[in-house]
């Protein structure tokens, strides 16, 4: 979000409340101090996660429509195939993340072990 004159966050789910760390080094250097280098891979994990469902959820769908709308005569190549399946893409990897994406959310303030991030990750498919 963005931060404004006063030091607090103008805008987000932070608005009104002041920035962590001042900056990178400060981040970097706050969680070495507070958790020692292996805080510094804290979260690796739901992350690394996602960024697998990521990356399968959207070249498999991005080859898959290019293919399947070549084969079935829908779109020659050229432009408008690569935007149709560009979009299809983002749709597939949005819905395949989403769970993910909350659960990654949720692991930073559920406690470890109790499930809840899955539970919370499990409703972010819905609205």
């Amino acid at each position: 979000g963005r931060v404004g004159e006063n030091g607090l966050y103008q805008t987000g789910l932070a608005s009104g409340q002041k920035p962590t760390y001042t900056s990178t080094l400060d981040a970097f250097r706050t969680i070495y101090r507070d958790r020692g280098l292996a805080g510094m891979w804290v979260g690796w994990q739901p992350t690394m996660a996602r960024a697998a469902l990521l990356a399968a959820a959207q070249l498999s769908s991005y080859d898959h429509t290019k293919y399947e709308m070549k084969h079935r005569g829908l779109a020659a190549d050229g432009a408008a195939l690569h935007v149709i399946a560009s979009l299809v893409a983002g749709v597939v990897t949005l819905v395949a993340t989403q769970p993910g994406r909350h659960c990654q959310d949720a692991d930073h303030g559920a406690e470890a072990g109790s499930g809840e991030a899955f539970v919370r990750g499990a409703a972010g498919l819905l609205p």
